[in-house]
């Protein structure tokens, strides 16, 4: 790993080791800046940005260690080095314990300095990228950059923003691909936990088997092929948030066990006796209506009251289809930057079939299109040519989730059309529709819709129809 050059502070009373150090450092193709004592040594620390700093252990008047904590206060976090005699070395252990990182035998061998400097700088250059990314993370999962502006998302994120300081269990729900696990790094990233782990695990694609050893860890020997020690999720979210996915696909067996390490707030590794405590924050995430699965006898009660403190249920993107243009545009950017496809648009009939269609893949769905239609469309603008034959089929079939729009009115599912009616008012007649059409039966309503029936019975209270 190449190391950009940076500026090496080298202090030494020996002024014949002091020039030898800095031809040293310079065939290394960094600067040394030279100080044959601590007076001169601070006043450089203070004029220059300095990368690194090799510093003798015995010197008169100000020593080394007395040095090192004036450099740690002026300085922190960079990077010290204390260069030391054979007899010296525990002086330079203990500058060690107050803040140095590395020491160096005299009398001081060239390659010796050379691999202690490039490997100080490699980890230096790691933290800064680590730093870099976190800060990365978290500016990408920020509310006021996550588009919704539909009445639908915002009272989502009134509910998020209400309880990201909390250290409750938060139940996500949503159908697949609405974005529940972006919500969940929301939580994280908001919360006073941002700078600890957010650790993911998706509980419907490990194997019931394993998926006790993954989330609490095993220790060496607890079964065949545990041949160390492995640590679980639980302990690698530890002071950070684990979030649970899919947990509506947990086994009986497993339920169980999370139920108890959510009442206890505690764990076992697989053939341990020891007890861990849980240090992280629990959130679940499912796609399965869980009250429904509750009456179906698939998930337990107590596990659904213990995850359900507070619940935030994504709304799918036929609810806010307001918000597509806009996603349309973040996804068309996202294109251009890691393609390079010169994509600027959609033309407007393309945008309007995208509009009218049902999309059960939600916002997952819409940025597969968005990229595969950009990928294969031949100018600068996508045409309808570049769209799936599914999306056009429905959308020119003037069929959306199953109901036949002549009867509807064609113009209720098209959101750019001139219209005195608001988006709730085209929901509320569609849904009206779906009823009429499957003669009052719910399930079959929500089935021609192409919705869960707790969803369509919750779009019924808050659009206020008598059914």
């Amino acid at each position: 790993m190449d190391t950009p050059p940076v500026k090496i502070l080298v202090v030494d009373d020996d002024t014949d080791l002091l020039e030898l150090i800095g031809i040293w450092i310079a065939s290394m193709g960094h600067q040394a800046v030279l100080a044959p004592g601590g007076a001169q040594a601070l006043s450089v620390i203070d004029a220059e940005d300095l990368g690194m700093v090799l510093l003798d252990v015995q010197m008169p008047g100000m020593d080394g260690p007395q040095l090192l904590e004036h450099i740690l206060q002026r300085a922190p976090g960079l990077p010290v080095v204390m260069m030391t005699v054979h007899g010296s070395v525990e002086g330079a252990v203990s500058a060690m314990k107050a803040g140095a990182c590395d020491y160096l035998p005299k009398p001081l061998e060239r390659e010796k300095v050379r691999a202690t400097l490039e490997s100080i700088l490699e980890r230096n250059d790691l933290r800064r990228e680590v730093a870099r990314l976190k800060r990365s993370i978290q500016e990408q999962y920020r509310y006021k950059d996550i588009i919704g502006a539909s009445k639908a998302m915002q009272r989502v994120f009134q509910l998020a923003e209400r309880v990201t300081d909390a250290n409750v269990p938060v139940l996500l729900t949503g159908e697949s691909g609405v974005g529940k696990e972006v919500f969940a790094k929301l939580l994280h990233y908001h919360g006073p936990r941002r700078a600890q782990p957010f650790v993911a695990v998706n509980c419907a694609a490990i194997p019931a088997d394993l998926l006790e050893s993954e989330l609490f860890g095993h220790e060496r020997g607890a079964f065949t092929g545990a041949v160390q020690r492995r640590v679980g999720k639980f302990e690698e979210a530890s002071g950070g948030t684990i979030l649970l996915d899919e947990i509506g696909e947990l086994d009986a067996r497993m339920q169980a066990k999370l139920l108890r390490v959510l009442q206890e707030r505690e764990f076992e590794r697989v053939g341990a006796n020891a007890r861990i405590p849980v240090r992280c924050r629990i959130l679940a995430a499912t796609n399965r209506d869980l009250e429904i699965e509750i009456v179906k006898g698939t998930f337990r009660e107590d596990l659904y009251y213990r995850l359900n403190v507070v619940v935030i249920d994504i709304p799918p993107l036929r609810e806010r289809i307001e918000d597509l243009p806009q996603m349309v545009s973040l996804f068309l950017r996202n294109l251009r930057e890691r393609e390079g496809r010169d994509i600027q648009g959609l033309t407007p009939e393309a945008l309007n079939l995208l509009c009218r269609y049902s999309w059960p893949g939600n916002v997952r769905e819409l940025q597969n299109v968005i990229f595969r239609a950009g990928l294969v469309a031949p100018g600068h603008v996508i045409d309808v040519d570049a769209l799936p034959k599914r999306i056009v089929a429905e959308a020119t079939g003037r069929r959306v989730a199953g109901i036949d729009l002549p009867a509807l009115g064609a113009t209720q599912m098209i959101p750019s059309a001139p219209s005195s009616l608001s988006l709730e008012d085209h929901e509320s007649n569609l849904i009206r529709a779906a009823i009429v059409a499957s003669d009052g039966n719910i399930k079959a309503a929500a089935e021609r819709l192409g919705i869960s029936r707790s969803t369509l019975y919750r779009k019924l209270k808050r659009l206020e129809i008598d059914v």
